[in-house]
């Protein structure tokens, strides 16, 4: 099953991402992020959280069309968005994207990548995606086709050291090459043609493809 999960970050076209969440199977809402929903006209299939930072006309539209909620205390070890990814994967998700995982903080959001690298390291398909990045977290093989030519492509390790086993179409080629974590090495690769692929040989990496 494709879940996507919503939070409270930053989302400001949000006709790019309707037209994510309407591809998705099962739509996971983290609280004050039902205020994007709504605007979207899109029901989520559950609200996760405290509920801490929804408004209470928001409260009373989330009632008034029966969305179950799963609320929890808000002095609680988890944050929000680590309970809504417990939940896709009680739901047996086969992929999760998350949609407003990046904001103003940075706590939360550096800990929503830890996150989703943990989260992929059981084998469970994880992107990150905003207007202007798509984060893929990746321990094997990845390719992407029909992209823009130029289109800036990082590799980062997120847990530990990684092996790139090889790249194919990138302006910079790897080739059984260690990136070590804290090492900028990887930032930057440049798409050289349409379809692109990268192989992991060990250890978890993050792809970006991002737009400036």
């Amino acid at each position: 099953m494709k879940t996507v999960i919503i939070t409270n970050g930053d989302m400001n076209n949000l006709d790019y991402y309707k037209e994510i969440i309407q591809n998705q199977e099962y739509i996971i809402c983290v609280d004050g992020a039902i205020r994007y929903l709504l605007k979207m006209n899109i029901n989520p299939d559950i609200i996760i959280g405290d509920l801490d930072s929804t408004d209470l006309e928001f409260l009373e539209v989330i009632k008034a069309k029966n969305i179950p909620i799963a609320k929890y205390p808000s002095e609680k070890d988890e944050t929000d968005t680590e309970l809504a990814i417990m939940l896709a994967l009680e739901k047996k998700s086969s992929e999760i994207i998350l949609l407003g995982g990046v904001g103003s903080r940075i706590d939360h959001s550096f800990t929503n990548f830890t996150l989703m690298a943990k989260t992929a390291e059981k084998g469970i398909k994880c992107r990150i995606i905003n207007e202007k990045n798509d984060c893929y977290f990746v321990k094997d093989y990845i390719s992407f086709k029909n992209i823009d030519k130029g289109y800036n492509v990082s590799i980062i390790p997120v847990i530990g050291d990684i092996i790139v086993k090889e790249t194919e179409g990138l302006y910079y080629p790897l080739k059984n090459e260690v990136l070590s974590l804290g090492s900028s090495r990887g930032i930057s690769n440049v798409a050289l043609k349409e379809n692109i692929a990268i192989t992991i040989k060990e250890g978890m990496a993050m792809i970006i493809l991002a737009k400036d």
